[in-house]
Formats: C-alpha cells, sequence, structure tokens
C-alpha cells in the first residue's frame, strides 16, 4: 500500500511539474507574412512584373499572327490556291509553334516563381526558428495547416513575425549598400 501511495505521489509531482512548465503554442499566418512583410511584397511586384512581361509578349505574338492573317485575307484575290494554301499552312504552324512557345515560357515562370517563393518560406521558416527559439515557445504552427482545427487569436505572432522578418530585410538591406558604399571608396 505504501508502494502505491508513494508511486502516486512521485506521479503527481512529476504531472504537475510538467504543468507548471508547460510551453507555449504559438501560431502564424503564412498567406498573411507573406503579403505583409516588405520581402513578400517585393516579391509579389516581381511576380507581377514577369506575368506582366508574359502578357505582353503574348498579345504582341497574337497580334502578328493577326496581321499575317489580315495581309493574307487581302492578298488572297490575287494569289494561287496553292500560294494561298501555303500561306494558310504557315499561319497554322506559326499559331501552333506560338503556342508551344508560351506553354513553355509559361511553365518557366510558374518554375521560376515557386522556386524563389520556396527560398524565401525557407528564410521566414529561418527566421521564425530564430524568434521562436528567443522566446522560448513549446510548440509553432501554421494555422493555415491541415490538421490545426482551431487557434485562439491571442496565441497569433504573425504580427510579431513581419516585424522581424522586415528587421532582417532592413539589416540586409543596410549591409548590402554599405558593402557597395566601401567598393565605391575603394576604387576612387
Amino acid at each position: 500500500m505504501k508502494k502505491i501511495v508513494s508511486s502516486a505521489f512521485v506521479i503527481s509531482i512529476m504531472c504537475s511539474s510538467l504543468a507548471a512548465t508547460a510551453l507555449e503554442t504559438v501560431v502564424f499566418d503564412a498567406p498573411k507574412l507573406l503579403q505583409e512583410s516588405k520581402e513578400g511584397k517585393i516579391f509579389a511586384e516581381n511576380v507581377n512584373k514577369k506575368v506582366a512581361s508574359f502578357q505582353e509578349f503574348a498579345k504582341s505574338s497574337y497580334e502578328k499572327i493577326a496581321a499575317m492573317q489580315k495581309d493574307l485575307d487581302s492578298k488572297a484575290s490575287v494569289l494561287s490556291k496553292e500560294a494561298v494554301q501555303e500561306k494558310i499552312e504557315a499561319i497554322g504552324q506559326k499559331k501552333k509553334d506560338l503556342d508551344r512557345t508560351l506553354n513553355d515560357k509559361k511553365d518557366e515562370i510558374e518554375k521560376n516563381i515557386e522556386k524563389e517563393k520556396s527560398k524565401l518560406g525557407q528564410k521566414f521558416m529561418g527566421i521564425a526558428k530564430t524568434l521562436f527559439d528567443k522566446e522560448g515557445w513549446g510548440l509553432l504552427l501554421e494555422k493555415n495547416m491541415p490538421g490545426v482545427v482551431c487557434v485562439a487569436d491571442g496565441k497569433d505572432i504573425t504580427s510579431k513575425l513581419i516585424i522581424a522578418v522586415n528587421e532582417e530585410f532592413d539589416n540586409n538591406k543596410q549591409k548590402t549598400a554599405t558593402k557597395s558604399s566601401t567598393k565605391k571608396v575603394v576604387k576612387a
């Protein structure tokens, strides 16, 4: 009987000490971090520029093919049937080539964007890990991930993480500016 009571006492002490040292669980919102951080905003601007450039290329390419078709339509009455057929086939081939080129460019842009996004995500997670260690949290979750059922608003550290990411960005920007100004002084 003494062993049971003393075992229960030891277990209760262990449980209470674990409860007393319970580590805080915090969450962050990755999409919000990407949208509101300085570096995330620059990433979004770059993506928008790449998409706009692609769209402009596609538009001008299709306009050239449309101009070729219009030119053919205006000259069709003076050309032989064989010449018209050759031109129609050439325009059709140009359309096919353009479609392939556009698909390739689109795939390349998407691949590059995903690669840059992944690098940025890794960088942000490094900063989150540093903040996590500094603050002594017990668990950090991304609140939009599967498995996270609900989260209390008071435990969301996204704003704190955005500040840390922006500070890191500003520090790196300042270091880069200092290095480039030092190189200019050395050259002079």
